[in-house]
C-alpha cells in the first residue's frame, strides 16, 4: 500500500504545479493524495511524515514558508480522527479496507467526508497565509470558489480513476 502512495506522491506534485501554473486558477487537487493516504493507527505517523514532506515540497515550489506543510499535516491528523469517529462502524465491518475512495464507500458519505477534509485544509491554508484576519473576509469569495472546484476536481478524478478502473465489471 505504502508503495502506491509514493509513486502516487510523485504524480500528484507535477499535476498540482503545472494546473496552477498552466490555468493559472489554484485548485488543491494534492488533498486527493491526503484522503488516500492509509487508514489505520499503525500508519498515521507514516501518513504524517508524508503529509509533511509533500507540504515541504510545495512550500518550496511557491515559497510559503510552512504555510502547506502546517495545512498538510493538520488535515492528515484530522482525516485519521474523522475517520476514527465518523468510519468505525464502516471500517469494523469491513476491516480489508485501507483507504476511503468512492468506489468502496456512499456517494454521499465520501462527498462529505471530502469536502470536510478540504474545507479544513483549504481554510488552515488561507487563515497562515493571511497576515491579518480581516483578509479571510474578504477573499471569502475565492476561497469558495477554491473549495467548490477542488472538491468536484478530486470527485471526478476518483470516479474516473478509483471507481471505472477498477470496478469488477
Amino acid at each position: 500500500m505504502l508503495q502506491k502512495q509514493i509513486i502516487n506522491f510523485f504524480i500528484y506534485i507535477p499535476i498540482q504545479f503545472l494546473f496552477v501554473q498552466i490555468v493559472g486558477f489554484s485548485c488543491y487537487f494534492y488533498i486527493a493524495f491526503i484522503i488516500l493516504l492509509p487508514l489505520h493507527k499503525q500508519y498515521l505517523n507514516t501518513t504524517l511524515c508524508i503529509g509533511f514532506g509533500l507540504g515541504f515540497v510545495f512550500d518550496m515550489l511557491y515559497n510559503a514558508w510552512g504555510v502547506y506543510t502546517a495545512a498538510n499535516v493538520l488535515t492528515v491528523y484530522i482525516k485519521y480522527y474523522l475517520i476514527k469517529y465518523c468510519f468505525k462502524s464502516y471500517l469494523l465491518r469491513n476491516p480489508d479496507i485501507d483507504c476511503l475512495t468512492i468506489k468502496n464507500v456512499n456517494f454521499i458519505v465520501y462527498f462529505l467526508f471530502v469536502a470536510a477534509l478540504t474545507l479544513i485544509h483549504i481554510f488552515v491554508l488561507y487563515c497562515l497565509e493571511a497576515k491579518n484576519f480581516l483578509i479571510i473576509f474578504q477573499k471569502i469569495h475565492q476561497i469558495s470558489l477554491d473549495i467548490i472546484f477542488t472538491i468536484i476536481f478530486i470527485l471526478v478524478s476518483q470516479y474516473l480513476f478509483h471507481y471505472k478502473l477498477h470496478s469488477p465489471h
